[in-house]
Protein backbone atom coordinates (compact mmCIF):
# COMPACT_ATOMS: atom_id res chain seq x y z
CA UNK A 1 0.00 0.00 0.00
CA UNK A 2 3.03 2.42 0.82
CA UNK A 3 4.59 1.47 -2.59
CA UNK A 4 2.37 2.24 -4.38
CA UNK A 5 1.15 5.22 -2.62
CA UNK A 6 4.41 6.47 -3.39
CA UNK A 7 4.26 5.59 -7.26
CA UNK A 8 1.20 8.01 -7.46
CA UNK A 9 3.14 10.74 -6.20
CA UNK A 10 5.64 10.25 -8.27
CA UNK A 11 3.66 9.92 -11.35
CA UNK A 12 2.46 13.14 -10.13
CA UNK A 13 5.49 15.10 -9.68
CA UNK A 14 6.92 13.87 -13.09
CA UNK A 15 3.16 15.19 -14.50
CA UNK A 16 3.31 18.72 -12.90
CA UNK A 17 7.46 18.85 -13.90
CA UNK A 18 6.48 17.47 -17.81
CA UNK A 19 3.78 20.37 -17.67
CA UNK A 20 6.12 23.06 -16.35
CA UNK A 21 8.48 22.27 -18.68
CA UNK A 22 6.26 22.05 -21.73
CA UNK A 23 4.75 25.78 -20.94
CA UNK A 24 8.26 27.15 -20.77
CA UNK A 25 9.43 25.88 -23.74
CA UNK A 26 6.26 27.46 -25.30
CA UNK A 27 6.76 30.41 -23.79
CA UNK A 28 10.62 30.41 -25.06
CA UNK A 29 9.70 29.67 -28.52
CA UNK A 30 7.09 32.43 -28.49
CA UNK A 31 9.64 34.98 -27.16
CA UNK A 32 12.20 34.18 -29.95
CA UNK A 33 9.41 34.12 -32.58
CA UNK A 34 8.70 37.93 -31.77
CA UNK A 35 12.11 38.49 -31.35
CA UNK A 36 12.50 37.29 -35.09
CA UNK A 37 9.45 38.96 -36.26
CA UNK A 38 11.30 42.01 -35.00
CA UNK A 39 14.47 41.32 -36.37
CA UNK A 40 13.22 40.48 -39.81
CA UNK A 41 10.66 43.31 -40.00
CA UNK A 42 11.84 46.23 -42.56
CA UNK A 43 10.91 49.82 -42.54
CA UNK A 44 10.29 50.95 -45.93
CA UNK A 45 11.60 54.64 -45.92
CA UNK A 46 11.99 57.81 -47.83
CA UNK A 47 16.22 59.68 -47.37
CA UNK A 48 17.51 62.61 -48.29
CA UNK A 49 21.01 63.35 -49.46
CA UNK A 50 22.98 66.39 -47.91
CA UNK A 51 23.93 68.61 -50.16
CA UNK A 52 25.10 72.74 -49.35
CA UNK A 53 22.49 75.23 -49.88
CA UNK A 54 21.03 78.58 -49.31
CA UNK A 55 19.15 79.78 -46.28
CA UNK A 56 18.13 83.45 -44.89
CA UNK A 57 18.04 84.53 -41.43
CA UNK A 58 14.48 85.88 -40.91
CA UNK A 59 11.95 87.36 -38.34
CA UNK A 60 8.30 87.95 -38.98
CA UNK A 61 6.21 90.88 -37.76
CA UNK A 62 3.02 92.11 -37.32
CA UNK A 63 2.16 95.30 -39.37
CA UNK A 64 -1.04 97.39 -41.10
CA UNK A 65 -1.43 98.39 -44.38
CA UNK A 66 -0.89 102.59 -44.40
CA UNK A 67 -1.42 104.87 -47.37
CA UNK A 68 2.01 106.61 -48.14
CA UNK A 69 0.71 109.92 -47.67
CA UNK A 70 -2.58 111.56 -45.96
CA UNK A 71 -3.92 114.78 -45.56
CA UNK A 72 -6.46 116.15 -43.97
CA UNK A 73 -8.88 118.91 -45.37
CA UNK A 74 -9.92 122.12 -43.34
CA UNK A 75 -11.93 124.83 -44.24
CA UNK A 76 -9.80 128.24 -43.36
CA UNK A 77 -13.28 129.64 -42.56
CA UNK A 78 -16.50 129.69 -40.58
CA UNK A 79 -19.70 128.23 -42.82
CA UNK A 80 -22.49 126.52 -43.81
CA UNK A 81 -21.73 123.95 -46.31
CA UNK A 82 -24.20 124.95 -49.54
CA UNK A 83 -22.33 122.37 -51.91
CA UNK A 84 -20.89 118.29 -51.87
CA UNK A 85 -19.39 118.27 -55.32
CA UNK A 86 -16.91 114.93 -54.35
CA UNK A 87 -17.99 111.30 -53.05
CA UNK A 88 -15.91 109.02 -50.76
CA UNK A 89 -13.55 107.16 -52.90
CA UNK A 90 -13.31 110.06 -55.97
CA UNK A 91 -10.03 110.35 -57.24
CA UNK A 92 -8.90 114.42 -56.91
CA UNK A 93 -5.93 116.27 -58.48
CA UNK A 94 -4.85 119.45 -56.52
CA UNK A 95 -6.60 122.38 -56.37
CA UNK A 96 -9.87 120.33 -56.77
CA UNK A 97 -12.80 121.92 -55.60
CA UNK A 98 -14.45 119.56 -53.25
CA UNK A 99 -16.95 121.95 -51.54
CA UNK A 100 -18.52 125.45 -51.07
CA UNK A 101 -19.71 127.46 -48.25
CA UNK A 102 -22.61 130.03 -47.81
CA UNK A 103 -21.16 133.24 -49.59
CA UNK A 104 -23.42 135.74 -48.91
CA UNK A 105 -21.74 136.88 -45.59
CA UNK A 106 -18.43 137.05 -47.89
CA UNK A 107 -19.40 138.93 -51.21
CA UNK A 108 -20.93 141.57 -48.94
CA UNK A 109 -17.95 141.98 -47.07
CA UNK A 110 -15.92 142.27 -50.56
CA UNK A 111 -18.52 144.75 -52.04
CA UNK A 112 -18.20 146.95 -48.75
CA UNK A 113 -14.23 146.34 -48.89
CA UNK A 114 -14.33 147.61 -52.69
CA UNK A 115 -17.13 150.06 -51.82
CA UNK A 116 -14.77 152.26 -49.42
CA UNK A 117 -11.48 151.44 -51.51
CA UNK A 118 -13.30 153.55 -54.44
CA UNK A 119 -14.39 156.47 -52.15
CA UNK A 120 -10.97 156.91 -50.82
CA UNK A 121 -9.33 156.56 -54.61
CA UNK A 122 -11.51 159.01 -55.80
CA UNK A 123 -11.05 161.02 -52.68
CA UNK A 124 -7.29 160.85 -53.76
CA UNK A 125 -8.06 161.99 -56.83
CA UNK A 126 -9.32 165.45 -55.72
CA UNK A 127 -6.89 165.95 -53.07
CA UNK A 128 -4.04 165.31 -56.03
CA UNK A 129 -6.14 168.12 -58.21
CA UNK A 130 -6.17 170.77 -55.27
CA UNK A 131 -2.85 169.71 -54.37
CA UNK A 132 -1.48 170.80 -58.14
CA UNK A 133 -3.42 173.77 -58.05
CA UNK A 134 -1.97 175.28 -54.84
CA UNK A 135 1.77 174.37 -55.67
CA UNK A 136 0.98 176.31 -58.65
CA UNK A 137 0.23 179.07 -56.36
CA UNK A 138 2.58 178.89 -54.06
CA UNK A 139 5.34 178.64 -57.34
CA UNK A 140 4.24 182.05 -58.20
CA UNK A 141 3.49 183.57 -54.71
CA UNK A 142 7.03 182.66 -53.76
CA UNK A 143 7.98 184.53 -56.87
CA UNK A 144 5.93 188.03 -56.17
CA UNK A 145 7.47 188.11 -53.17
CA UNK A 146 11.01 187.91 -53.85
CA UNK A 147 10.17 190.80 -56.16
CA UNK A 148 8.07 192.51 -53.27
CA UNK A 149 5.10 192.33 -54.76
CA UNK A 150 2.91 190.70 -52.07
CA UNK A 151 3.30 190.18 -48.35
CA UNK A 152 4.78 187.47 -46.85
CA UNK A 153 1.82 186.61 -44.72
CA UNK A 154 0.11 186.00 -48.26
CA UNK A 155 3.19 184.10 -49.53
CA UNK A 156 2.97 181.94 -45.70
CA UNK A 157 -0.85 181.37 -46.22
CA UNK A 158 -0.23 179.51 -49.64
CA UNK A 159 2.32 177.64 -48.40
CA UNK A 160 0.24 176.19 -45.27
CA UNK A 161 -2.60 175.56 -47.58
CA UNK A 162 -0.29 173.36 -49.94
CA UNK A 163 1.72 171.60 -46.47
CA UNK A 164 -2.14 170.69 -45.33
CA UNK A 165 -3.25 169.32 -48.59
CA UNK A 166 -0.19 167.17 -48.68
CA UNK A 167 -0.62 165.68 -45.36
CA UNK A 168 -4.35 165.25 -46.46
CA UNK A 169 -2.85 163.11 -49.59
CA UNK A 170 -0.79 161.37 -47.29
CA UNK A 171 -2.94 160.62 -44.91
CA UNK A 172 -5.71 159.33 -48.18
CA UNK A 173 -2.89 156.92 -49.53
CA UNK A 174 -2.26 155.52 -45.88
CA UNK A 175 -5.96 154.72 -46.12
CA UNK A 176 -6.21 153.46 -49.76
CA UNK A 177 -3.45 150.79 -48.27
CA UNK A 178 -5.14 149.75 -45.61
CA UNK A 179 -8.56 149.23 -47.62
CA UNK A 180 -6.22 147.43 -50.12
CA UNK A 181 -5.22 144.58 -47.40
CA UNK A 182 -9.07 144.68 -46.16
CA UNK A 183 -10.35 144.20 -49.87
CA UNK A 184 -7.49 141.35 -50.60
CA UNK A 185 -8.16 139.45 -47.08
CA UNK A 186 -12.43 139.85 -47.93
CA UNK A 187 -11.36 138.30 -51.48
CA UNK A 188 -9.32 135.53 -49.92
CA UNK A 189 -12.12 135.05 -47.23
CA UNK A 190 -14.70 134.58 -50.01
CA UNK A 191 -12.33 132.03 -52.20
CA UNK A 192 -12.07 130.12 -48.90
CA UNK A 193 -15.73 129.29 -49.22
CA UNK A 194 -14.45 127.30 -52.25
CA UNK A 195 -12.59 123.91 -50.66
CA UNK A 196 -9.78 123.05 -52.61
CA UNK A 197 -7.76 119.70 -52.53
CA UNK A 198 -4.39 120.22 -51.08
CA UNK A 199 -3.22 117.11 -52.78
CA UNK A 200 -4.28 114.26 -55.67
CA UNK A 201 -5.40 111.39 -54.54
CA UNK A 202 -8.68 109.55 -53.32
CA UNK A 203 -11.65 110.81 -51.00
CA UNK A 204 -11.35 107.91 -48.52
CA UNK A 205 -13.55 110.08 -45.78
CA UNK A 206 -15.95 112.70 -45.34
CA UNK A 207 -17.34 114.34 -42.55
CA UNK A 208 -19.60 116.87 -43.28
CA UNK A 209 -22.85 117.02 -45.21
CA UNK A 210 -24.65 119.84 -46.73
CA UNK A 211 -26.44 122.22 -44.63
CA UNK A 212 -23.67 121.11 -41.44
CA UNK A 213 -21.53 124.59 -39.94
CA UNK A 214 -17.51 123.90 -40.44
CA UNK A 215 -14.77 125.68 -38.46
CA UNK A 216 -11.28 125.57 -39.26
CA UNK A 217 -11.02 123.01 -36.21
CA UNK A 218 -12.14 120.24 -37.23
CA UNK A 219 -11.43 118.24 -40.74
CA UNK A 220 -14.01 118.32 -43.91
CA UNK A 221 -12.30 115.71 -45.90
CA UNK A 222 -9.07 113.19 -45.75
CA UNK A 223 -7.08 112.44 -49.35
CA UNK A 224 -5.17 109.70 -49.32
CA UNK A 225 -2.34 108.76 -52.12
CA UNK A 226 -1.87 104.76 -52.56
CA UNK A 227 0.01 104.64 -55.38
CA UNK A 228 2.44 103.63 -53.50
CA UNK A 229 1.35 102.24 -49.84
CA UNK A 230 3.55 101.62 -46.68
CA UNK A 231 3.77 99.07 -43.83
CA UNK A 232 4.06 100.37 -40.18
CA UNK A 233 5.32 97.72 -37.68
CA UNK A 234 7.39 97.46 -34.65
CA UNK A 235 11.25 95.21 -34.29
CA UNK A 236 13.25 94.78 -30.99
CA UNK A 237 16.20 97.07 -30.66
CA UNK A 238 18.19 93.96 -30.83
CA UNK A 239 17.68 93.65 -34.42
CA UNK A 240 17.99 97.10 -35.33
CA UNK A 241 22.03 96.73 -36.37
CA UNK A 242 20.88 94.00 -38.50
CA UNK A 243 18.72 96.06 -41.07
CA UNK A 244 18.97 98.98 -43.48
CA UNK A 245 17.49 101.39 -45.37
CA UNK A 246 16.78 100.55 -48.78
CA UNK A 247 18.68 97.33 -48.63
CA UNK A 248 17.47 94.95 -46.48
CA UNK A 249 14.32 92.98 -48.17
CA UNK A 250 11.28 92.01 -46.81
CA UNK A 251 8.19 89.60 -47.66
CA UNK A 252 5.02 90.78 -46.75
CA UNK A 253 1.93 88.22 -47.08
CA UNK A 254 -1.83 89.83 -46.69
CA UNK A 255 -4.62 87.36 -45.54
CA UNK A 256 -7.03 89.38 -48.04
CA UNK A 257 -4.09 87.81 -50.93
CA UNK A 258 -3.50 84.70 -49.39
CA UNK A 259 -1.84 83.11 -52.37
CA UNK A 260 0.52 86.14 -52.65
CA UNK A 261 3.63 87.50 -51.72
CA UNK A 262 4.50 90.76 -51.88
CA UNK A 263 8.00 92.54 -51.73
CA UNK A 264 9.23 95.79 -50.21
CA UNK A 265 12.23 97.53 -48.85
CA UNK A 266 12.55 98.96 -45.87
CA UNK A 267 12.29 103.18 -46.38
CA UNK A 268 12.20 104.55 -42.59
CA UNK A 269 13.71 102.99 -39.52
CA UNK A 270 13.05 105.62 -36.27
CA UNK A 271 15.96 106.82 -34.70
CA UNK A 272 14.39 106.39 -31.27
CA UNK A 273 13.29 103.38 -28.95
CA UNK A 274 10.59 103.37 -27.06
CA UNK A 275 12.24 102.89 -24.02
CA UNK A 276 8.71 100.80 -22.27
CA UNK A 277 8.95 98.57 -25.17
CA UNK A 278 12.31 99.05 -26.42
CA UNK A 279 11.01 98.51 -30.08
CA UNK A 280 11.76 100.90 -32.58
CA UNK A 281 9.20 101.87 -35.34
CA UNK A 282 10.02 101.04 -39.35
CA UNK A 283 7.95 101.56 -42.24
CA UNK A 284 8.29 99.66 -45.64
CA UNK A 285 7.25 100.63 -49.38
CA UNK A 286 5.17 98.49 -51.45
CA UNK A 287 4.18 99.56 -55.35
CA UNK A 288 0.43 99.39 -55.48
CA UNK A 289 -0.27 97.81 -58.40
CA UNK A 290 -4.02 98.57 -59.84
CA UNK A 291 -4.88 99.72 -56.03
CA UNK A 292 -5.61 96.43 -54.50
CA UNK A 293 -3.49 97.05 -51.61
CA UNK A 294 -6.20 98.96 -49.05
CA UNK A 295 -5.05 100.92 -45.83
CA UNK A 296 -5.85 98.91 -42.75
CA UNK A 297 -4.76 95.39 -44.70
CA UNK A 298 -3.27 93.20 -41.34
CA UNK A 299 -0.25 91.45 -42.56
CA UNK A 300 2.59 89.75 -41.39
CA UNK A 301 5.89 90.87 -42.82
CA UNK A 302 9.05 88.65 -42.84
CA UNK A 303 12.66 90.58 -42.64
CA UNK A 304 15.39 88.99 -44.06
CA UNK A 305 18.24 89.70 -41.19
CA UNK A 306 21.50 87.82 -43.07
CA UNK A 307 21.63 85.68 -46.30
CA UNK A 308 23.51 82.15 -45.77
CA UNK A 309 25.65 80.99 -48.68
CA UNK A 310 26.37 76.79 -48.77
CA UNK A 311 25.23 76.15 -45.50
CA UNK A 312 24.25 72.07 -44.31
CA UNK A 313 20.56 72.14 -43.57
CA UNK A 314 17.39 69.83 -43.08
CA UNK A 315 13.52 70.24 -43.06
CA UNK A 316 12.53 70.55 -39.53
CA UNK A 317 10.22 67.24 -39.61
CA UNK A 318 13.15 65.14 -39.76
CA UNK A 319 14.55 66.10 -36.71
CA UNK A 320 13.62 64.67 -33.56
CA UNK A 321 14.28 64.60 -30.04
CA UNK A 322 17.12 63.26 -27.98
CA UNK A 323 15.87 62.51 -24.99
CA UNK A 324 17.55 61.40 -21.54
CA UNK A 325 14.32 60.29 -19.41
CA UNK A 326 11.32 62.96 -19.65
CA UNK A 327 14.32 65.77 -20.58
CA UNK A 328 14.94 67.09 -23.71
CA UNK A 329 18.41 66.98 -24.03
CA UNK A 330 18.65 68.26 -27.31
CA UNK A 331 18.30 67.38 -31.06
CA UNK A 332 18.81 64.21 -33.36
CA UNK A 333 17.98 62.78 -36.90
CA UNK A 334 17.83 59.74 -38.38
CA UNK A 335 20.89 58.09 -40.94
CA UNK A 336 21.27 54.72 -42.23
CA UNK A 337 24.15 52.53 -41.41
CA UNK A 338 24.12 48.84 -42.76
CA UNK A 339 20.68 48.70 -43.36
CA UNK A 340 19.49 49.74 -40.20
CA UNK A 341 18.31 53.62 -39.07
CA UNK A 342 20.90 55.21 -36.91
CA UNK A 343 20.17 58.19 -34.38
CA UNK A 344 22.58 61.10 -35.06
CA UNK A 345 23.11 64.19 -33.01
CA UNK A 346 22.81 67.38 -34.26
CA UNK A 347 23.70 70.80 -33.43
CA UNK A 348 21.21 73.04 -34.94
CA UNK A 349 21.29 76.81 -35.94
CA UNK A 350 18.82 79.13 -37.64
CA UNK A 351 15.31 78.01 -38.79
CA UNK A 352 13.89 79.82 -42.00
CA UNK A 353 10.88 78.66 -44.11
CA UNK A 354 10.37 75.43 -42.99
CA UNK A 355 14.28 74.51 -42.49
CA UNK A 356 16.65 73.98 -40.19
CA UNK A 357 20.93 74.95 -40.14
CA UNK A 358 22.53 72.17 -39.16
CA UNK A 359 25.62 73.22 -37.35
CA UNK A 360 27.18 70.07 -36.15
CA UNK A 361 26.63 66.38 -36.57
CA UNK A 362 25.98 66.11 -40.71
CA UNK A 363 28.03 66.76 -43.23
CA UNK A 364 28.15 67.14 -47.27
CA UNK A 365 26.50 63.97 -48.95
CA UNK A 366 25.28 62.20 -45.80
CA UNK A 367 21.71 60.79 -46.14
CA UNK A 368 18.81 61.42 -43.54
CA UNK A 369 15.78 59.37 -43.21
CA UNK A 370 12.81 61.97 -44.09
CA UNK A 371 9.91 59.83 -42.87
CA UNK A 372 10.59 59.95 -39.23
CA UNK A 373 7.68 58.77 -36.69
CA UNK A 374 7.37 56.26 -34.07
CA UNK A 375 7.96 53.39 -36.23
CA UNK A 376 11.30 54.23 -36.61
CA UNK A 377 13.91 53.66 -34.02
CA UNK A 378 17.47 53.26 -33.29
CA UNK A 379 18.75 49.99 -34.62
CA UNK A 380 15.73 49.21 -36.48
CA UNK A 381 16.05 48.00 -40.26
CA UNK A 382 15.13 49.61 -43.23
CA UNK A 383 14.94 50.03 -46.60
CA UNK A 384 15.21 53.54 -49.16
CA UNK A 385 12.16 53.03 -51.67
CA UNK A 386 12.49 57.36 -52.13
CA UNK A 387 15.99 59.08 -52.50
CA UNK A 388 16.40 62.93 -52.93
CA UNK A 389 18.55 65.47 -53.02
CA UNK A 390 18.63 68.75 -50.28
Amino acid sequence: MKNTITVIVIVILASLLGGLGFIRYKQMKEKQYLKNQNVEKVVPVAVMKIEPTDLAETMTFFGSVKAINQVDIYSKVNGRVEQLLVKDGQSVQPGDELATLEQLTSKAQVEGAEASLNAAQSQLKQVTVNLDSVAKELKRTIELSKAGAISDSRKDQTEAQYNALSAQREAVESQIQQLSSVLEQAKINFNETHIRAAIGGIISQRYVNIGDMVTAQKPVFTIIQTETVKVALSVPETILAKIKVNETPTQIKIDAFPDKIFEGKISYISPTVDPKTRNADIEIEMINKNGQLKPGFFCRVEVVLRQMKNIIAVPKDVLVYQLKGNDIMGYAVFSINNDQAKKRPVQIGIYSRGLVEIKEGLFQGDSVITTVGPHIFDGCKVEIVNNTNR
